[in-house]
């Protein structure tokens, strides 16, 4: 048994160990043969650049192998040695790749079944071949793989030697593409002439390409050569037209003129021409652009209305009504302006008009329909009400079948034309002229009866197209109206102020607190999307009412766009399509798996429209309807499919805001009902074994948005207090498990930043969570830490929480902060721990102002640290200097800092906490001036004049010196000097009318670059704002 057992493959192959394997390619038995080549493939794979290079004798006798095996009877083995082909001619000698080329292209497959092999064989050596890359120097072994592809292959693509050797070498055989030209027969030669122009087209000569091109031109308008040989030539001409030369394009393009202008072509040819057309300028927009002004005529003529009428009028007289064929070219003819608009925008602009003709001609095209269709633009414009009064029968023209009307492909071409017309023009000229609105848009509004369901959902997805860009187009003014009413935009200027106080109303705005209400229409793109709004909702309200299903995603998606777009939009006829939505999202549709996953996606999307309905509508409106959308969204959130339930999480948590203060004004007992039955869904699936870990996680985090949101003397009536406290016990226990512990952290942190009473809380569940928080801060995940530190931040700003921690759990969070600072040094993490240190020392100074916490207060201000981490270090010094605290803080930094750290930041720590502090922190502002008047150390000078600069900026006109007492310093060294100028730009910021007339007035003394960085840093400062812009 033992002796029959073949050999493992060696780690390092030798031309032995594939000379062994040979003779086992001539075995009588196909598993042997097949199993030698996989053997032989392996270590072909495995070996050594260079380990069979040097023999050419066994490569040499490989060859004759893959032959004998290419010509095998059995397919396996057939395909087995094509496999080998590729990591052999890359392990082989260059000497050897011309005649393996030859001898492959020319194997006579008489044994085989398949006549293709010889072409897959040899594509399979020329993908295979080391090929030029941009950018990167040619190797010698692509310079060799070339040269075999030139010498070898492509005289035998087109049968003939297109560059001399200069040797007596005899005639090639007849291409193989010329074999297939002349027999109709399809080899696959033409997907090697492909492989050889996406290779090594780079390193092609001119003389290559124009043989190559010619050879393909004859596939084309050979009549013997079948349709899918065409189809590759078209391929094969578009991978060659990179590398034509100029003439060689003008000569291709002219004789394709010259060949659409033969009065008997045929629809077939002018089809082909126009498909070429389309893959050139994908192709080479750049290069074919120009051409279009000759070529768009020919495109649009088979769209024109004389030629329809013409069209029209042949097939009522002919028995056989009309050709499918004349579809086919109209469909070519609308694909080839798909690919000009999308690839040559600017050189299509003179033919815009033209191409909308067509479209809106061809989109209503269907010419085997009764209905007629002439009066689809008029009744738009005269009737709104009338607009998509569907046929009865529409159901059953659903189901309208016809093999021989190809008419759809026609509209839904122009369908697609449409939409690629709006991707490249939608953004400019035709949008803000109201040209897509005005005619574009009805006519795709006329077709949401169409009875072809592909045309219909390319319709509605180009109209959604058209309403989301103009989305996108107003979306910044909306922005800024948005901002302007909601507050004040974050601004990268110094306040004064540097407090907490800000915390908590960005956070309210950003949980919903203002209830949304639809914007006017500024103008433009805006007005126009709101005259068509009733038309598409009354269209997509019946649509939704009587179709299938991709078709009711599609027209949800729609109303999802249209309201996004608008900001609202539904508030006066929400009630035409909540019904149906609702409907949509309840279904379950088929059993089989395609349905299930088709009806999924219909109610994800249903999903998404409620919830956007709620975000950007006033609680007003959706109020009526709460009766059937809650217990239809707690009827989802039940749902076993994970992706859907988790999107009824989502949902619901927008409808949490919608039914609470301050959106929802008063606490209506209605709204306590359907807030207890999330309560109970929400509480269910977190406790309920069977919740997939998405799900719990979006459940836990609708839990704290619903106790957060139901804060406060207003909140509490909707939502009992054994509720409450139940639910953070929930969120606490989901806290200590791995897979919801982020999730829980962020509820947490919503809970804190809404909290308005402390009787919400226990102080064990405080006391608890926020040491479970601190502990979660040594995790190697940074975004878990990141999450906790922000929500103990939220608790230890919000007095609501802070008032329920003793003194012990304030201690250990302070101790568990310390790392943050000391060790990990992450400013994003160091900003938000100085927050809480501040937090609890404006009630527990003496506390929290260890040693250990004076040390890292000295140890930050020696870290040049800026924005939000900067702010709160001043903002933390700012609460200790008002509680009295701050001498020893102010000792330290005076001894351990000082000179040591950045004088400019060390500047603003101790002159923020030296105006803070007053009498308390042991120093003076004379001590300092004094310090500046008698040091002769130009950093200690330096630091005086910008603590001296800061004590300015935070005592306002109470500071007890001028300006000339930093500008008697100009003169000194470069660093002082710009030092006093900052300094004095500082001090000019706490008193603008008294430091800056005079400091207009030195600017015609000289000094005008210093005096530059003064009013530079003088404007950095937003209180001075208002007061600068008198001068």
């Amino acid at each position: 048994m033992a002796a029959t057992t073949a050999p493992a493959i060696p780690p390092n192959p030798t031309a032995h160990h594939v000379a062994s394997l040979l003779p086992k390619l001539q075995d009588v038995d196909p598993d042997i043969r097949y199993m030698s080549l996989n053997d032989l493939n392996q270590m072909l794979t495995l070996g050594h650049p260079t380990f069979i290079s040097h023999d050419y004798s066994t490569c040499a006798r490989v060859v004759e192998g893959l032959l004998h095996t290419l010509n095998d009877q059995n397919g396996d083995v057939q395909n087995m040695a094509i496999k080998c082909l590729g990591p052999f001619v890359n392990k082989a000698p260059e000497t050897i790749l011309c005649p393996t080329f030859d001898k492959v292209s020319n194997l006579r497959t008489d044994n085989a079944v398949d006549s293709s092999v010889p072409a897959l064989a040899v594509r399979a050596m020329v993908v295979a071949l080391p090929r030029p890359a941009p950018a990167v120097p040619r190797t010698q072994k692509v310079q060799e793989a070339y040269s075999a592809v030139s010498r070898a292959l492509i005289p035998r693509l087109v049968g003939y030697t297109v560059i001399p050797t200069g040797k007596n070498l005899p005639a090639p055989p007849k291409g193989m593409i010329q074999v297939e030209v002349e027999t109709g027969i399809d080899s696959n030669a033409l997907d090697v002439l492909v492989e050889v122009a996406r290779c090594f087209g780079p390193m092609l000569q001119e003389a290559e390409v124009e043989a190559l091109q010619k050879v393909t031109a004859e596939v084309l308008e050979n009549p013997r050569c079948s349709t899918v040989m065409k189809k590759k030539a078209v391929t094969a001409l578009s991978v060659l037209a990179p590398y034509f030369s100029d003439a060689l394009l003008s000569s291709v393009v002219s004789h394709s003129i010259e060949s659409l202008r033969q009065a008997h072509l045929t629809p077939a040819q002018r089809r082909l021409y126009l498909t070429i057309f389309a893959s050139m300028a994908r192709s080479i927009p750049r290069k074919f652009g120009p051409y279009l002004r000759t070529l768009a005529p020919f495109v649009l003529s088979p769209l024109s209305e004389q030629e329809l009428d013409q069209q029209n009028e042949e097939a009522a007289e002919s028995d056989e009504g009309r050709d499918p064929q004349v579809e086919e070219v109209r469909e070519a003819a609308l694909l080839a302006l798909e690919s000009f608009l999308a690839s040559c925008s600017q050189d299509m602009t003179p033919y815009i008009p033209e191409v909308i003709e067509s479209c809106l001609r061809f989109a209503k095209y269907d010419p085997n329909y009764a209905a007629d269709e002439d009066d689809d633009m008029e009744g738009a414009e005269s009737d709104q009400e009338d607009d998509f009064d569907l046929d009865e029968d529409f159901e059953e023209e659903t189901g309208f079948d016809d093999e021989d009307d190809v008419s759809w492909k026609v509209r839904r071409g122009a369908a697609k034309l449409i939409h690629t017309l709006i991707a490249t023009r939608g953004s400019g000229d035709l949008l803000d002229s109201g040209v897509l609105y005005e005619k574009i848009a009805p006519a795709l509004l006329s077709r949401f009866q169409e009875r072809e369901e592909s045309v219909r959902l390319e319709v509605l997805s180009t109209l959604a197209f058209l309403v989301k860009k103009t989305g996108e187009i107003s979306s910044t003014p909306s922005l800024r109206r948005m901002s302007s009413a909601t507050g004040p935009p974050i601004s990268r200027k110094r306040r004064r102020d540097s407090s907490f106080s800000s915390e908590r109303p960005q956070f309210s705005l950003s949980n919903g607190y203002t209830s949304p209400s639809t914007p006017p229409p500024q103008g433009g793109p805006q007005v126009s999307l709101s005259a068509v709004n009733p038309q598409i909702v009354q269209g997509s309200a019946k649509l939704l009412k009587s179709s299938t299903v991709p078709t009711k995603h599609a027209v949800i998606s729609l109303l999802t766009d249209l309201v996004t777009a608008q900001h609202g939009g539904l508030s006066k006829r929400i009630d035409q399509v909540i019904d149906p939505v609702l409907d949509a999202m309840k279904s379950t549709g088929g059993t089989s798996g395609g349905a299930s996953v088709t009806n999924n996606a219909l109610r994800i999307e249903s999903l998404r429209l409620l919830r956007v309905v709620a975000d950007t509508h006033s609680s007003k409106v959706i109020e009526p309807y709460l009766a059937k959308i809650m217990p239809a969204l707690t009827t989802v959130s039940k749902e076993k499919f994970s992706k859907v339930s988790s999107e009824a999480f989502d949902t619901i948590q927008v409808y949490i805001k919608a039914l609470t203060p301050p959106r929802s004004a008063g606490s209506k007992q209605q709204n306590a009902t359907y807030l207890q039955q999330i309560y109970e869904t929400v509480t269910q699936r977190i406790s309920a074994s069977d919740t997939d870990t998405e799900v719990r996680q979006k459940a836990v985090q609708s839990l704290g948005l619903l106790i957060g949101r139901t804060s406060g003397t207003q909140g509490s009536a909707l939502l009992n207090q054994q509720s409450r406290l139940a639910g953070l016990q929930l969120i606490n226990d989901r806290l200590r498990n791995e897979l919801t512990r982020l999730a829980s952290v962020r509820a947490i942190e919503t809970v804190a930043a809404l909290a308005q009473s402390s009787k919400e809380f226990t102080p064990e569940w405080v006391r608890e969570v926020s040491l479970e928080l601190g502990a979660q801060l040594r995790k190697s995940s940074r975004t878990l830490r990141g999450a906790s530190l922000a929500a103990l931040k939220r608790m230890a700003v919000n007095p609501a929480c802070r008032e329920n921690m003793d003194d012990e759990t304030v201690q250990k969070i302070v101790q568990l902060l310390l790392p943050l600072i000391l060790l990990d040094q992450d400013l994003h993490l160091i900003g938000p721990a100085l927050v809480i240190i501040g937090s609890f020392a404006n009630e527990r100074p003496q506390l929290v102002l260890s040693d250990e916490v004076i040390n890292a207060y000295c140890f930050v201000a020696k870290m040049d640290l800026s924005g939000a981490a900067l702010d709160a270090l001043l903002g933390s010094l700012e609460v200790i200097g008002k509680k009295g605290a701050g001498k020893n803080l102010m000792r330290s930094l005076l001894s351990e800092v000082g000179v040591n750290g950045n004088p400019e930041l060390v500047g603003q720590v101790i002159g923020i906490l030296l105006v803070a502090g007053g009498n308390t922190v042991g120093v003076t502002l004379a001590d300092f001036e004094a310090e500046l008047k008698s040091t002769t150390d130009e950093k200690r000078r330096c630091l005086a004049l910008y603590i001296l600069g800061e004590a300015g900026l935070r005592m306002g006109p109470s500071f007890p010196y001028g300006p000339d007492m930093f500008t008697s310093y100009f003169s000194n060294s470069e660093k002082v000097s710009l030092a006093a100028a900052v300094a004095l730009g500082r001090a000019a910021a706490g008193n603008v009318s008294t430091y800056l007339p005079q400091i207009q007035s030195s600017m015609s003394q000289g000094k005008q670059y210093l005096l530059l960085h003064t009013i530079k840093e003088l404007l950095q400062h937003t209180a001075a704002e208002t007061e600068v812009i008198k001068y």
